[in-house]
This record gives C-alpha cells, structure tokens and sequence, in this order.
C-alpha cells in the first residue's frame, strides 16, 4: 500500500542508517524510513559504519590492567589496602559482575538481582534398597538352615542364594526435596565393600574391601567366597551415609572339613575348607541360569536369559498380558506367594526336612513342587510354566528329579496333603 504523509500515526520512520564520509572527511548520515517490524526484525550488516584501523577484541586485558592491577593465580584482579581505597581502574570493555564479589569491593547494590536460596541440607537419604534372586531369610531359632543361621548371627534376617546364580542390589538418594517435591540427586557417589564371614566363608578372609562403584551391585557366578555382609556407602558433599549390611549366605552342597598337618597328618590346624558333596553341581546349577537384573537407565527390573548363539545375556521378552518390569516383594498376589514361600526353591532343607524343588513319579506326567511349607501339583503345563518364570526357572521341563513311587520319597513327610496349585 502507497504510503500516506497525512496519517503518519500509521506508519514510524525510524532510521536504516547508511553512512560516509566527504573527502573533506565530513560525516554524512543518511536514513530512510522503514516499518517498525523491518526495524525490529532486520539488520543490514554492510550498512554498519566500521573503520580498518580498528578491530574488535576479544580478549579483555589490557595494559592498564596488567601494569596498575595485582592479580591472583587465577587471573582475579586484587584489591590493594591503603592503594586502591578511592578506586579500581579495569579497563575491560566488557565485565560480568557476580553479586557477592562485586559487593566486596564496591557500595554498588543490585537489587534487580535476587540471592538464590540455598538448600538446607545434611548427608545423603536413602529411597531406594532393592535385590533379587535371592531368598529372605527371617530369624528364627525354631527352625533351621538359613533362619537358624540369621538367629545365630543375631541378624533380623540373612539373603539366601545357590552358588552359580547372579547377585543384583541397587540403591538410590538423594540430597533434599524442594517444594514442588523434587528430589536432588546431584553430586551422589556410591561405593559398594564387602566383608567376609571368617566362620563360613573358607576362601577369603577380606574385610572392608572395595568391591564396586554406583548405585547397583551386580556379582555374576557368585561362590562360597561371596558369603559375608555388603553395604553401600553414599556421599555428597555434607558427609556419608551407609546402608545397614545385608548378611548373603551363598549355599552349595557340601561339608565342612577341618585341616589337618604333621607327619601323621593328625594335627588339627584351626582352619577349614568346604568339600563340594554334588559332583553334578555345576550341571544341575549352571552358571547360566535366567536372574533378574536392575535397568538404572529405566529404573525397572527385568528378567535376564542367556543366549548360546550370542554368549550374551539379553532381556526375556514378556509373555503375553504380563510384564517384566515387576519390582521385588511387590503386591501381586502370586509373586509374593512364591517369594515368601520357597524363592528359588532348591536353596536349602526345611526343619522339617522335607526336600524342596520339583519332582515326578516316573509312572506319571503329573509334575510337583514341595517347598518348606507344603506340596502342591500343577493341573497343567501352562501353570507349571508360570510358576518356573515366577522362579527364575526356564520354562521347560529341566531339574526335575523322577522318582519311583515304589521308593521314599524325600520330598514328602508323614501327614502331607498334597493341594493343587492354581497361581
């Protein structure tokens, strides 16, 4: 549209400036009217006066600053007592003030800028104290094997697991929550020390040994040597925080045998070993076995298979209507069961000394599982094979023990009933 002289309410004349000089060396400056949104939105850089015989710099010390102005190691310019009481020459043609040291060396008070709070705040708190594949093993002197074990220690309850298998614990805190209910989680370094038992542990006698870094401790094919107390030592920069010591007894068939020396070989030495008493061990546990391991990029747990072509663990795909992202001991109602009831079955005798795992009669299809409470039966593979994956087991037909019903049978005690499992 033309534009109109007589309504220049309609329209701003702001300079785009262009200028130059005569050769009497005279400054013109010549504008012409723009639009204020070409003014705002627009910049010619070749309309910009410059002049060759000066550049634009961009470093900031200048020789004033070097010769009148003490620095320290760090470059700072020091103020000088009884030298610099009226001022402080900086040459700088560009300088960032921060508020607490410029307030330091000048009456000048910004009071556009306001303090950030300073979170209140001690050692690190801890959320977070999770772990699988293992049983838990609360104290009890009525009762044996690992419950005794937890009450001869004086411990509220021990992690049980079979050697072979794969130990996952993760932690995770924090600093402070703000008010929105954020949680801080900077500056947070984790590290992971074991301590061996001395009376159960025969391969290491370790204490305090640093053992790994991060929030999650992860041990492939722990042994014997594994058995003892872990914690997770936490910092930040108030002070440290430690996780209550968790008591893993790592269980393998066998006997304690004590050493013995001289000629004769008849002198006791005060020390022990323990003697492996399944020789097929490795082939019924292998070290291969599904567990469960902590996804920190997802904060999830998942269950973990071994693949022979690549000889690489890789995350078990879900079955269909159910996921794999479950957290320990949580509420579904079958999962809990289990946990609760036997965990990976398998770990160790009951007080009743009925034998834990599955188990046939080699004269029927029907499969069994016996665990430290009671026996049950499975109507069909479809159960069977749920209750295995809620086990840790491969769902297949795999350690099951066939038995002849003419036979004892260990995994039966005078009384039982045998119920029907239904998940």
């Amino acid at each position: 549209m033309p534009h109109n002289k007589n309504k220049s309410n309609k329209r701003k004349f702001l300079r785009d400036v262009n200028i130059s000089k005569t050769p009497q060396r005279q400054i013109i400056v010549r504008g012409k009217p723009v639009s204020p949104i070409r003014a705002a939105t627009a910049i010619k850089g070749d309309d910009l006066h410059s002049d060759k015989n000066y550049v634009l710099r961009d470093k900031f010390e200048f020789d004033i600053d070097k010769k009148e102005n003490e620095r320290n190691g760090a470059g700072v310019i020091i103020s000088r007592e009884n030298v610099d009481m009226w001022k402080l020459e900086i040459a700088s043609a560009r300088y960032v003030f921060d508020r607490d040291i410029t307030e330091r060396f000048s009456d000048t008070k910004f009071t556009e800028l306001a303090k950030a709070e300073k979170p209140d705040y001690g050692t690190p708190i801890v959320d977070q104290f999770e772990y699988e594949n293992v049983t838990y093993r609360e104290a009890d002197k009525e009762k044996g094997g690992g419950w005794r074990l937890a009450f001869d220690l004086g411990e509220t309850h021990i992690l049980d697991m079979r050697a072979n298998g794969t130990f996952v614990i993760v932690v995770n805190a924090y600093n402070f929550e703000d008010k929105k209910g954020r949680k801080n989680r900077e500056n947070l370094q984790y590290t992971w020390y074991f301590s061996a038992d001395p009376k159960r542990n025969f391969d290491t006698d370790v204490q305090n040994k640093v053992i790994s870094k991060g929030r999650k401790l992860r041990i492939y094919n722990i042994q014997r040597a594994g058995t003892g107390r872990y914690t997770c030592e936490i910092t930040n920069d108030k002070g440290v925080t430690r996780t209550v010591a968790q008591y893993l007894s790592v269980w393998r068939d066998g006997r304690i045998e004590e050493l013995t020396g001289g000629k004769d070989n008849d002198i006791p030495l005060g020390r022990f070993r323990w003697v492996d008493s399944l020789k097929d061990y490795d082939k019924r546990y292998p070290k291969t076995r599904p567990y469960k391991d902590y996804i920190i990029e997802d904060e999830k747990w998942v269950t973990m298979e071994y693949n022979p072509e690549t000889r690489k663990y890789e995350v078990r795909k879900a079955r269909p209507g159910r996921s794999i992202s479950r957290r320990p001991w949580n509420m579904n109602s079958k999962i809990k069961w289990v946990k609760e009831n036997s965990m990976k079955g398998n770990v160790i005798q009951s007080n009743l000394n009925r034998k834990q795992g599955y188990w046939k009669y080699n004269n029927s299809p029907t499969v069994y599982w016996s665990d430290s409470n009671d026996v049950y039966s499975f109507p069909n593979p479809s159960v069977y094979y749920d209750h295995r994956e809620d086990m840790g087991f491969e769902r297949d037909w795999s350690d099951i023990e066939i038995l002849n019903e003419n036979e004892s049978n260990p995994y039966l005690i005078q009384g039982d009933s045998i119920q029907v499992y239904n998940g």
